[in-house]
């Protein structure tokens, strides 16, 4: 019963943090990259696979949800969000690639090392942005992020680096941009806006 619970608020929590981020992307207060997303989908598949594969079980749930909300929002990035492409953009990708190379010729634990690197290394530009403008993101997604890799370790039927290491890292690495948004958002208050001074008329 606990473990359906658990499952049940993961989703939810999944779900909830994508359809805000989504929407966010939808009217346009957020540009989102889609090199990043997309990158952060084909990592967590090959992520996801692997935790099947070394008897995560439910734990892997949230692995397989991400993909399939990263690969829905690299699409809603491409249409709504950067277009352009940058040179982190490439070497992201390549990161992604070179996963998918260790994947299938490397150990499982160096693949799953791998690819958390890679999720982290795609995740610079948003943290770069964040830092210069921490206003320019919404909390909510990052938070639902957090809360639901650390809940997944709760469901993990079989602990080893193949099947905890990436959504362990990945719940501190979001508590930490949170922290950091935070801190940046106290030293970068929004100026307020000025008083419009009333318009004097010629009876006045």
């Amino acid at each position: 019963m606990l473990e359906f619970f658990l499952t049940s608020l993961i989703i939810l929590i999944s779900l909830y943090g994508y359809i805000v981020y989504g929407f966010e992307t939808m009217r346009r207060a957020l540009r989102p990259r889609t090199a990043t997303w997309l990158i952060w989908a084909i990592l967590s598949t090959c992520v996801a696979y692997l935790q099947l594969k070394h008897g995560a079980g439910l734990g892997a749930v949230v692995t397989i949800v991400a993909a399939g909300g990263n690969y829905i929002l690299a699409g809603m990035a491409w249409h709504y969000g950067h277009k352009n492409i940058h040179p982190i953009d490439i070497l992201s990708s390549l990161a992604a690639v070179g996963v998918l190379v260790l994947w299938a010729t490397a150990s499982d634990q160096v693949t799953t090392a791998f690819a958390t690197l890679a999720y982290l290394f795609g995740f610079l530009p948003t943290f770069e942005r964040a830092w210069r403008k921490p206003y320019d993101e919404i909390m909510t997604p990052f938070v639902m992020n957090m809360l639901k890799y650390a809940l997944s370790l709760l469901l993990i039927g079989n602990y080893a680096i193949e099947t905890t290491l990436y959504p362990a890292i990945l719940a501190i690495f979001n508590a930490s941009f949170l922290v950091m948004m935070l801190s940046r958002r106290k030293l970068k208050k929004l100026p307020k806006k000025p008083i419009a001074k009333k318009r004097r008329t010629r009876y006045s």
